[in-house]
């Protein structure tokens, strides 16, 4: 039995269809990843109580991904974001790699996404795309 290779960011499709809708004109998530492949991404963060105590079990990571943060001392989403000041910061931590680093920032990039209400993830996606050029601001 042949192994498929999973994407390390594969999102669960009503996710990215929800995204897609948020977008402006006829721009797609896949726009997106087009645009900044290779680049850095930046994303904003909207700290609350319950973010910052959140466990890294619910951003659903590889095991190479979270044993290498759990390692380096991190337990929560909130720990991780206050603590470092750029995802590339992160491949400094032992067994974390660029494929971590891409992961792990992509996965709290729709975590994130994902906890926002309903009217306010078309303007998170705004900012997040100004923030990256890819909008004018």
């Amino acid at each position: 039995m042949k192994e498929e290779k999973r994407s390390v960011l594969q999102m669960p499709e009503d996710l990215i269809v929800d995204m897609n809708e948020n977008l402006p004109g006829d721009l797609t998530m896949e726009d997106i990843q087009t645009v900044v492949k290779g680049k850095s991404f930046k994303v904003i963060f909207y700290m609350n109580e319950a973010l910052l105590s959140t466990d890294f079990a619910d951003m659903d990571l590889s095991v190479r991904s979270s044993n290498a943060l759990k390692r380096a001392g991190y337990h929560t989403i909130g720990e991780l974001i206050e603590n470092i000041e750029s995802f590339s910061e992160l491949e400094k931590i032992k067994n974390c790699g660029k494929t971590s680093v891409y992961e792990i920032s992509g996965r709290l990039f729709f975590y994130q996404y994902s906890q926002l209400s309903k009217d306010k993830r078309q303007q998170y996606l705004m900012d997040v795309l100004k923030l990256n050029g890819i909008m004018p601001e």
